[in-house]
């Protein structure tokens, strides 16, 4: 049923977009006990890039809703963690939580997004962005995955 759900909204937001003509903005999360990451892309580019990583304090939904808005995103995705198996982890229900608190301090959608795995990829853009931090690169492979379901 969630697949339907997205699939529904994927199709929605591109019929919404061919009729604007401008591009879709997206930002991602990988949520951290301390640090928070993020990236940011679009759907024509369909590249994502690390943003500055964010410390997980109590403010933190405010920062990201403030992120949003100013950037006119379209979705957060938050990178939603399961083991090898494709089971949901001991942190899914954390991030759950969290991505429910956000959907309700932003006016965009926050859809989750499978990050199995991204810490691992995101080693391998470290020569792409040399200057950005393991938390942000996590947040562009999550970012990188969603934009190439587009």
């Amino acid at each position: 049923m969630i697949a339907k759900m997205k699939k529904g909204m994927r199709a929605r937001q591109k019929r919404q977009r061919m009729s604007s003509n401008s591009p879709a903005k997206f930002i991602a999360i990988d949520w951290g006990g301390k640090n928070i990451g993020i990236a940011i892309g679009n759907d024509i580019a369909k590249m994502a890039s690390p943003l500055e990583k964010i410390n997980n304090s109590e403010d933190v939904i405010n920062q990201i809703a403030d992120l949003a808005k100013g950037e006119g995103v379209e979705a957060i995705i938050v990178g939603l963690p399961r083991n090898l198996a494709g089971e949901e982890t001991a942190q899914s229900a954390t991030i759950r939580m969290f991505a429910a608190d956000l959907s309700d301090d932003v006016e965009c959608q926050v859809l989750l997004q499978d990050e199995t795995l991204s810490t691992q990829a995101a080693q391998g853009l470290r020569a792409k962005f040399p200057d950005a931090d393991e938390d942000s690169l996590a947040a562009t492979v999550i970012l990188q995955d969603y934009l190439d379901t587009l």
